[in-house]
């Protein structure tokens, strides 16, 4: 299941259970018609916590949208977790979209404050693994 909220900084997608392919290519063309909503500036919020681990042909989508999403003006992201394996996961799919420099990935279980640090790095910019 996911959900998307716009935000006044831009987007928040929520993921949980177990995303399919073709939920997950819903997803994708939801998010890629948000897009030309967001403005030229934007950031983006993801919340994981509660997603199981994605087949690869789900990462390849989400993949994609990150990449579209970059590429159309998200200055960050933030990656809300709650295992080692998630963040493995995606992590490996930013690098493979490109967006792994401008993407950063909050242990809800490791960090006592993380919404506040995911907010800091999206609104702000203060980089939550330098705290």
């Amino acid at each position: 299941m996911y959900k998307i909220e716009k935000q006044n900084y831009g987007v928040k997608f929520i993921f949980s259970g177990y995303i399919n392919p073709e939920e997950m290519r819903r997803y994708a063309e939801e998010a890629l018609t948000l897009l030309p909503q967001l403005g030229d500036k934007f950031c983006v919020f993801v919340d994981m916590r509660e997603m199981f681990l994605l087949p690869r042909e789900s990462q390849e989508i989400i993949a994609e949208v990150q990449k579209n999403y970059r590429d159309q003006g998200s200055l960050r992201s933030v990656v809300l977790i709650n295992d080692i394996v998630t963040k493995n996961q995606f992590q490996r799919v930013g690098k493979t979209s490109g967006v792994y420099e401008w993407e950063r990935y909050v242990s809800t279980i490791e960090t006592e404050d993380w919404e506040k640090r995911a907010l800091d790095w999206i609104e702000r910019g203060i980089d939550p693994d330098k705290k």
